[in-house]
């Protein structure tokens, strides 16, 4: 029996790849890291004929990839998430782009494709479905939040016509990753990180849910965004959707002491080696594992590795977003700073050139008085956070003037 509609052929494609898929994570044969790559590279292809055949790709739209499909790092039961984005001249489709998620999205006798998220878009489900460029522009140039920074790291084109195309790259880099230090991110990541800790999901004693969870997979990839947000305006070679290039990078330009980027790597595969387990068991999106009764595909005992790793995600974390938290009271006078700056260690130099050009600078903005204050409370994290990383501080302090 050979199905001939071209839903039934994206199906049972899908379903080939997946399976594969599937037994290289349950038999060990490939590396989380692979396995994801070649999910992600079959949802590209998969998505892509489903946008040729309905007839969305002949209209030139720029089709997006946010998320673990933006960074080519998709689970094997995750949605996708993408957005539409037309010129300003071009007409909306709607019984293509129907079409199109009916293609994907929908459960038919043989199954489903892949689970299409389009809401992420500029203004959310309420909003148009595919918004022009200009209309994409003003949202997130005018209205856009920090977690849309961070998503956008991770973007990437799907398809599109060319000159679309390059106009979404150039704003969206230049969204989420700008040349001066904005000094209220640090209060805004902290919000994002206690709301991926207070989010509701379903929970059971004895259990903790990897996506969710305290030093889980969102914390640590909320954590290595951040860091690409804040660094990627001056080192463009952060500007990657891979998390391990990213943690290669920071690595390279001493952003993060040598031993922590390559715990949060190995961490990192290891979070998202379970995950995929537990989703090729059922090709279900279940994160919660239970540390007591553990799970039929997870190995045995994998609960005690499971605390470890977490916490070391949280300790590391905790030297960014604690930071913003800190007494933000800069010592008054000249002599007080100075001896605050030596006791944490920095140098003469440091008291007495660097620090002085880095606090006689004020916050360009147009609520000043709240920037300001935001920029002393940054100023005093930050130098309580070298004191402490284990870097160079007095490098560190001199960078921090460059900006």
């Amino acid at each position: 029996f050979l199905p001939n509609s071209d839903s039934a052929k994206l199906r049972l494609e899908r379903h080939e790849v997946w399976l594969r898929c599937a037994v290289a994570t349950e038999e060990d044969t490939q590396s989380a890291e692979e396995v994801c790559r070649q999910w992600s590279d079959a949802a590209d292809q998969l998505i892509l004929k489903a946008w040729q055949v309905s007839g969305c790709e002949s209209h030139g739209y720029a089709l997006l990839a946010l998320g673990k499909l933006g960074s080519q790092e998709l689970n094997l039961s995750s949605d996708v998430d993408l957005i539409i984005v037309r010129a300003d001249d071009a007409e909306v489709d709607m019984k293509a782009l129907r079409a199109f998620q009916t293609l994907l999205s929908e459960y038919t006798e043989f199954g489903f494709c892949l689970r299409v998220d389009l809401t992420i878009r500029p203004g959310g489900k309420s909003a148009a479905l595919v918004p022009s460029i200009s209309e994409f522009e003003f949202h997130y140039g005018y209205h856009g939040e920090t977690w849309e920074r961070l998503a956008f790291v991770r973007m990437r084109i799907l398809s599109g016509n060319t000159g679309l195309q390059n106009e979404v790259e150039q704003f969206a880099r230049k969204f989420s990753f700008r040349r001066h230090l904005d000094f209220t991110l640090l209060d805004e990541l902290k919000g994002l990180r206690s709301k991926i800790r207070q989010e509701k999901f379903e929970t059971k004693p004895n259990c903790f849910h990897l996506k969710l969870g305290p030093g889980g997979i969102r914390e640590l990839e909320l954590f290595v965004h951040a860091l690409q947000v804040i660094h990627g305006g001056r080192h463009p070679i952060l500007r990657t959707s891979s998390t391990t290039e990213a943690l290669t990078q920071i690595k390279n330009l001493k952003l993060l002491p040598s031993d922590e980027c390559d715990d949060l790597l190995s961490i990192y595969w290891y979070l998202r080696t379970l995950e995929n387990k537990l989703h090729a068991y059922e090709d279900q999106q279940n994160y919660l594992v239970d540390l007591v009764q553990g799970h039929p595909a997870l190995p045995v005992g994998f609960a005690v590795q499971l605390k470890v790793v977490t916490d070391r995600v949280c300790a590391i974390a905790d030297s960014l977003f604690e930071a913003a938290s800190a007494d933000s009271s800069v010592p008054e006078g000249d002599e007080e700073q100075r001896a605050w700056l030596a006791d944490q260690g920095f140098s003469v130099y440091s008291q007495t050139t660097t620090w002085p050009e880095l606090l006689s600078a004020t916050a360009l903005s147009r609520k000043s008085e709240r920037d300001e204050e935001a920029r002393l409370t940054f100023l005093k994290g930050f130098v309580t956070a070298l004191a402490s990383s284990g870097v160079d501080r007095d490098l560190g302090l001199s960078l921090l003037l460059d900006f």
